[in-house]
């Protein structure tokens, strides 16, 4: 697990520097008498993945709406008891879609003859989603052998790894930048530091729902006999906190 400090002065009264500004009031005796500070640090860490998610889908076609649809349930029942087997897996199921893609209609020689069958296609998606990546992994290959569609996986970090990872990397910025005041403050004479101001800025893992890591591999391999199974290993998630702060210095 990889750690990143970057802490950067944004502006600093009293000093001959383009980024500095000393602020003052006539008849305040407050800002007549303090120093502005504008500092930033930004902290960073690179974390593995606790969670994964895989995307399905079974797709059928049949000269009828009713024949598609039957076809796609049926397997989609097939899928629901594999998966309520294992009971670190969590599936949940999304679109249900049915439409004719043949009427069986054509054009020749400027006129509409009837030509081939009408044809329809029904598909059903899926996702697993589990803290077990073997588990979830081995179940994706399961359902492939019952013809069930693997779009791909993703591997991402919970909300409550998120949160306590930002926490922490929030505590270390502030108390670097306090560092910092401090050590600004010495050095211009001051004795009393004020954080007058503290914004908390984040990336990495914003999103509610999972996002596909780009180092993420995913590998499918087939026999003669059976489908393999799938292979896929997660890379590190960048998460990211920055904290600016406006800092009051006086002696």
């Amino acid at each position: 697990m990889k750690k990143t400090l970057i802490l950067s002065v944004l502006a600093l009264g009293l000093m001959a520097s383009p980024m500095v500004t000393a602020q003052s009031k006539e008849g305040d005796t407050y800002w007549q008498n303090i120093t502005s500070l504008g500092l930033s640090a930004n902290a960073q860490r690179e974390v593995m993945p606790d969670r994964v998610s895989a995307n399905l889908n079974i797709e059928e076609r049949a000269p009828t709406a009713k024949e598609a649809q039957s076809k796609v349930n049926t397997k989609a029942q097939a899928l629901k008891t594999s998966a309520d087997k294992i009971k670190s897996v969590k599936l949940t199921s999304s679109n249900y879609n049915v439409y004719r893609v043949n009427d069986g209609w054509t054009w020749e020689n400027g006129k509409r003859i009837k030509k081939g069958k009408e044809e329809w296609q029904a598909t059903q998606t899926f996702t697993l989603d589990s803290a077990d990546k073997d588990a979830l992994i081995k179940l994706a290959g399961s359902l492939q052998d019952q013809d069930v569609n693997l779009q791909g996986f993703t591997f991402y970090l919970s909300r409550a790894a998120m949160d306590s990872i930002k926490e922490e990397l929030v505590t270390e910025a502030v108390n670097s930048l306090q560092s910092q005041a401090k050590k600004l403050a010495t050095q211009l004479g001051m004795s009393k530091v004020r954080m007058a101001s503290v914004n908390i800025g984040s990336s990495g893992g914003e999103s509610p729902r999972p996002m596909m890591i780009k180092s993420a591999r995913m590998e499918m391999m087939a026999s003669d006999s059976a489908m393999a199974a799938p292979v896929a290993e997660a890379g590190e998630q960048t998460v990211s906190v920055n904290v600016t702060a406006e800092v009051h210095l006086s002696r």
